[in-house]
C-alpha cells in the first residue's frame, strides 16, 4: 500500500491544492430546501450548501499567504481573481471528492495513517517551522515530535489523513491504466534513436489537366471518401438570446434624475429652446448645447441609437438609460453619405441631454441576485420575459460557432459560446460581469453539425479526384525512380538528376521532433525514415496528400539494449504518471460535469 502512496504522491490531486491550517474538513450545510436565496449561501455543490463565512476564511488565508510573497505588499487585480478562483474550486473538489469517498466507503485506518507518516511526510508537513533545523526539514526532530505525548497532532493528522483518502480515490479511479513492453519501447526509440536522410518529392501538377470525371463517378467518389470531405461539414452553431443590464443605481436616485429630464422634456415642448436648455442641464461636453455631429448608423451605443431611431422625425424622446447615464435627445433626420472608401452610408443627426449617473454599491448584490436568478427559468421566452421587466435590453445573436465572437461580451466570448454549444436549447447561462453591466443569455435555437451535401462540395470533390488520378500516374514514375535508386544508393542524387528531381535533406534529427511546416505528411515521412535499414536504405513510394516521398536512409543510431534497460523504469514510471493524471482529469472532470453547481458569488469574486 505504501508503495501505491508512494507512487501517487507525484500525481495526487491536481485538483485539491488544501492550505495547511488546522483541519480541512468543514460542515457544509444540506442544500436545496430553502425556496429563497440565503445570502450567507455563496454556492451550492451537488446539493450542498457553501456558507460565505467558510468561504470568506479560506479565502483571507489564501490572500494573507499571496501578500507575504509579494515585494510591495499590494496583489493586482489579477492575481485577486486567481485567488477566488482557486478557493472556489477548492470547495468544490473537497465536497463532490468527499461525496465520492462517502459513496464508495473509504477510510484509513489508525495504524496507516502512522505508518504513513512516520515514512512518508508529506511536503506541506516538512515545511512547518516545528519540524525544520536551519531553515531545512529534519526527519529526527520530525519523529521525536511524533513520539511527544505533549504534541497536538491532530490538524496534521487530520490533513494526512485527508490527503491519504484522496489518494485511495484516485488509485481506484485509475486502476485499471497499465503501460504496454511496447509503450515503453516505442516512447525510448521517440526519444534516443536519431536518422538522417535525403529525399524527392513527387508534386502533381497543382490544376491537373485531361482528367474528365461523370457527376456520377464524383458522386461515387464522395460517397466513398465522405470522412475527407469533413473539413467542409457545417459547424454546431447556437443562437443565443443575450440580455444585457446596465450597472445598479439607486432608484430613488435614478427616478430623481427621470423626473428633471421629463420636466425638461415638457418645457422643451412647450416651446424653450432645446440648445438653451442643454447647455444648462448636459453633462456630457457641459455648456455645449447638446448638438452631436453627423454619424454613421452603428456608430452610437445600440442602447441610445435604437431609441433616437425610433423617434419621429423632430421629437424628443422619454428619458431613457444609457451606459453613460439617462438621456433625452431630438432625431433630427438621416442621410445617405460615403465613408472613406466611397462605400455608401447611412448617417443619422441628433442632439442629447445627458445626466450622469454613478453606479451603486448598496444593493448592488440583490440586483445582481435577481439577474443571477433568471438561470432558474424555463424556456426563451419566459427568460425575455423576466428579462424585460428588470430592465434588460434583449437581442439575438447570428447562429454562434466555436469561433465566434460576441460583441456584447468581448473578454467571454468564447466562455459563453463553448458553454452554448454544449447545452441544450432553452438552457440559462451563468452571469457574466462586464464593464458596462452584466450579460446572461439563453439558448434560443440550436443547429447541429452536418455533414455537407455533394452539390455543395462538388467543385472540390472534382478537383481532390484529378489530383488522386494525377497521383496513381504519379506513383509509376516514383516505383521506377525507386527500383533504378535501389541498385546503387549511394547515388541516390545521380539517379534524381535524371528525373530532374531536388535532393533535399533532414539531419540528426529524432522520431519526436517537429520537421517544419514545409515537410507534408510528416508521420509517414518519419515512419518511413525509421523503417528503414542500412541494408536497404532506399523506401518504396510513399504516397501522402500532396505528393509522393522516395528516401534515402543516411544514416540511424542502432538500438542499444543496455541504454534501455538502464532507461525502462523511468520512461515506464513517467509513462504511467502521464497517463494516470489524464484518466483522473478526465474522471473528475466528467464528475463535475454531472454535478449541478450554483455559484452565487459576485462578478469581482468570480473574475
Amino acid at each position: 500500500m505504501l508503495k501505491k502512496m508512494r507512487q501517487y504522491t507525484k500525481i495526487i490531486l491536481w485538483v485539491v491544492t488544501v492550505a495547511f491550517v488546522g483541519t480541512i474538513i468543514f460542515a457544509w450545510g444540506a442544500g436545496g430546501l430553502r425556496t429563497g436565496r440565503d445570502p450567507n449561501i455563496i454556492g451550492v455543490v451537488d446539493g450542498v450548501e457553501v456558507p460565505r463565512l467558510q468561504y470568506d476564511s479560506i479565502y483571507r488565508q489564501e490572500y494573507d499567504k499571496a501578500i507575504k510573497e509579494t515585494t510591495d505588499g499590494e496583489l493586482t487585480e489579477e492575481r485577486i481573481k486567481q485567488i477566488h478562483s482557486k478557493v472556489w474550486n477548492q470547495i468544490q473538489n473537497e465536497i463532490l471528492l468527499g461525496k465520492e469517498v462517502e459513496g464508495l466507503e473509504i477510510g484509513v485506518s489508525d495504524r496507516e495513517l502512522v505508518e504513513f507518516m512516520k515514512r512518508m511526510p508529506l511536503p506541506e508537513v516538512q515545511s512547518q517551522e516545528a519540524f525544520q533545523t536551519n531553515g531545512k526539514f529534519d526527519y529526527s526532530k520530525y519523529l521525536a515530535m511524533m513520539e511527544n505525548p505533549e504534541a497536538n497532532w491532530v490538524p496534521i493528522e487530520n490533513f494526512v489523513r485527508n490527503r491519504m483518502t484522496m489518494m485511495k480515490l484516485q488509485e481506484l479511479a485509475v486502476a485499471s491504466v497499465y503501460i504496454t513492453e511496447d509503450d515503453v519501447r516505442d516512447e525510448f526509440e521517440d526519444k534516443n534513436l536519431k536518422a538522417s536522410a535525403e529525399y524527392v518529392f513527387f508534386r502533381p501538377p497543382s490544376t491537373p489537366q485531361g482528367t474528365t470525371a461523370t457527376d456520377d463517378e464524383l458522386k461515387k467518389y464522395f460517397d466513398e471518401h465522405k470522412s475527407e470531405f469533413s473539413f467542409a461539414q457545417q459547424e454546431s452553431r447556437a443562437v443565443l438570446s443575450l440580455a444585457t443590464f446596465l450597472p445598479y443605481v439607486v432608484p430613488s436616485v435614478a427616478d430623481s434624475i427621470v423626473n428633471q429630464l421629463k420636466s425638461i422634456r415638457q418645457r422643451i415642448l412647450d416651446g424653450e429652446d432645446f440648445g438653451m436648455l442643454a447647455s444648462q442641464y448636459t453633462q456630457d461636453n457641459p455648456g455645449s448645447n447638446g448638438d452631436l455631429p453627423w454619424t454613421k448608423q452603428g456608430g452610437y451605443v445600440p442602447e441610445f441609437e435604437e431609441r433616437v431611431l425610433a423617434e419621429k422625425l423632430n421629437g424628443i424622446t422619454e428619458p431613457f438609460r444609457s451606459r453613460f447615464g439617462y438621456h433625452i435627445a431630438r432625431f433630427e433626420g438621416t442621410r445617405q453619405s460615403q465613408d472613406g472608401t466611397g462605400k455608401p452610408i447611412t448617417e443619422m443627426k441628433c442632439s442629447h441631454i445627458l445626466m450622469e449617473i454613478e453606479p451603486a454599491e448598496e444593493g448592488k448584490a440583490g440586483y445582481e441576485m435577481e439577474i443571477k436568478d433568471l438561470k432558474g427559468v424555463s424556456g426563451v421566452d419566459e427568460f425575455e420575459k423576466k428579462a424585460r421587466k428588470l430592465g434588460a435590453r434583449i437581442t439575438v445573436t447570428e447562429p454562434l460557432t466555436k469561433a465566434g465572437r460576441i460583441q456584447e461580451l468581448p473578454m467571454d466570448s468564447q466562455k459563453l459560446i463553448q458553454w452554448a454549444l454544449g447545452s441544450e436549447a432553452g438552457a440559462v447561462s451563468d452571469m457574466f460581469a462586464t464593464r458596462n453591466g452584466y450579460v446572461i443569455a439563453c439558448i434560443k435555437e440550436k443547429i447541429e453539425a452536418k455533414m455537407p451535401e455533394f452539390a455543395e462540395v462538388k467543385d472540390v470533390v472534382a478537383t481532390k479526384y484529378a489530383t488522386e488520378l494525377a497521383l496513381d500516374q504519379l506513383e509509376q514514375t516514383a516505383k521506377s525512380f525507386a527500383a533504378q535508386a535501389a541498385l546503387d544508393p549511394s547515388n541516390f542524387k545521380a539517379a534524381a538528376a535524371k528525373y530532374n528531381l531536388e535532393v533535399l535533406e533532414q539531419l540528426d534529427f529524432v522520431r519526436s521532433k517537429f520537421l517544419g511546416g514545409n515537410l507534408p505528411g510528416q508521420p509517414k515521412f518519419k515512419a518511413g525514415v525509421f523503417n528503414l535499414a542500412k541494408e536497404n536504405p532506399i523506401s518504396k513510394p510513399i504516397r501522402v496528400e500532396s505528393g509522393i516521398y522516395v528516401i534515402h536512409l543516411l544514416d540511424i543510431t542502432p538500438f542499444i539494449p543496455e541504454m534501455y534497460s538502464a532507461q525502462h523504469d523511468s520512461i515506464q514510471n513517467a509513462l504511467l504518471s502521464d497517463k494516470q493524471s489524464k484518466i483522473f482529469q478526465d474522471w473528475y472532470r466528467k464528475l463535475v460535469e454531472e454535478s449541478k453547481i450554483e455559484d452565487f458569488r459576485t462578478p469581482e469574486e468570480m473574475g
